[in-house]
C-alpha cells in the first residue's frame, strides 16, 4: 500500500470507530484482534500510523522525512499515540485493557 507523508491527523470519536469498523472483520471483532493488528490493518488499508508498532510506523515516518525533522521523542510520542487510541476505543466500548497490557479491540470483550 502507499503512505501518503502528509502527518497531524486526530479523528474524533465517530471517525474512529467508522474507520476501525472498515477495517476489521466482524469476525475478528467477536473474537477480538490485538491493537498492534488494528494498526497494521489501518496501515495498509489507508496509511493511517496509530503507533501500536513504533518501530515501522518510525521506520515510515522516517522514509517520508519526517522522523528527522520532529525535535521529541518521537518514538515515545507514537507510544503516547497509541495507548490514546486505544483509550479512545475503551471509551467507544470497542476495545478492553487487560491486566497484562494487552489491548483488544472488539465488541463484548
Amino acid at each position: 500500500a502507499m503512505i501518503s507523508c502528509n502527518a497531524g491527523f486526530r479523528p474524533v470519536s465517530f471517525l474512529l470507530e467508522t474507520i476501525v469498523l472498515s477495517v476489521v472483520d466482524t469476525d475478528d471483532l467477536l473474537d477480538g484482534i490485538q491493537l498492534r493488528d488494528l494498526g497494521n490493518a489501518l496501515r495498509e488499508a489507508y496509511g493511517i500510523l496509530i503507533g501500536s508498532d513504533s518501530h515501522t510506523d518510525y521506520a515510515t515516518l522516517d522514509r517520508c522525512g519526517i522522523a528527522g525533522t520532529t525535535p521529541e521523542d518521537l518514538r515515545g510520542e507514537l507510544s503516547e499515540n497509541s495507548r490514546a487510541i486505544a483509550d479512545m476505543l475503551i471509551s467507544l466500548g470497542l476495545a478492553k485493557r487487560y491486566a497484562d497490557g494487552v489491548t483488544l479491540i472488539g465488541w463484548g470483550l
